[in-house]
């Protein structure tokens, strides 16, 4: 499933870098799985760093991007949705009825170190750090995060099976790991 989830994203930054008719580029990104959120729910998402110019397919020039994002968030959902759903659903994954709103947030993030360096976080230390971890009554565990909307410190108490089963899910199968990985978007 991780790997549809790539490879949804790399079609749709694909097709929307051809259908661009001031781009018509050829895309490049570095993209970044995570699989949780901060409450340690299993939320698997890939995070795209695009630059914000490319180099246009027939003149080899380098061209910036128009405003402030690359391209429309709401379309690029909506496209991303359908091609993740008919990855999935070919590779005879049940789809339900009405799947959940499906988002691709874009935002501008400068020069790309920021975020660089916010998503690094991820990769390079644990799902629950020690500092994280409140209390252990023997039955409960109570750690604290930072609430994304808020930025607001919270705790969370689970039982300890809960827990464990929570940080489980967050063990990559053979084939990922805790790395960058760069992608050159080319036509096929």
């Amino acid at each position: 499933m991780y790997t549809r989830l790539f490879e949804a994203a790399i079609d749709t930054l694909r097709q929307f870098g051809r259908n661009d008719t001031h781009l018509a580029a050829e895309l490049a990104a570095t993209a970044m799985l995570h699989t949780h959120t901060r409450r340690i729910d299993y939320h698997p998402h890939v995070h795209l760093v695009v630059p914000g110019g490319v180099l246009h397919t027939k003149t080899e020039q380098w061209r910036k991007v128009k405003g402030a994002f690359l391209f429309n968030h709401f379309n690029l959902a909506r496209v991303f949705r359908a091609i993740s759903l008919k990855k999935l659903s070919q590779d005879g994954f049940g789809i339900p009825e009405n799947p959940a709103k499906w988002v691709a947030h874009c935002k501008s993030v400068g020069t790309g170190e920021k975020a660089i360096q916010y998503l690094s976080r991820y990769l390079y230390r644990g799902v629950l750090l020690d500092s994280q971890l409140l209390q252990d009554d023997g039955t409960h565990v109570t750690f604290r995060y930072r609430e994304s909307r808020t930025k607001k410190m919270r705790t969370r108490k689970l039982k300890g099976e809960k827990l464990m089963r929570l940080l489980m899910l967050h063990v990559l199968p053979k084939g990922f790991r805790r790395d960058v990985v760069n992608i050159f978007v080319t036509p096929s």
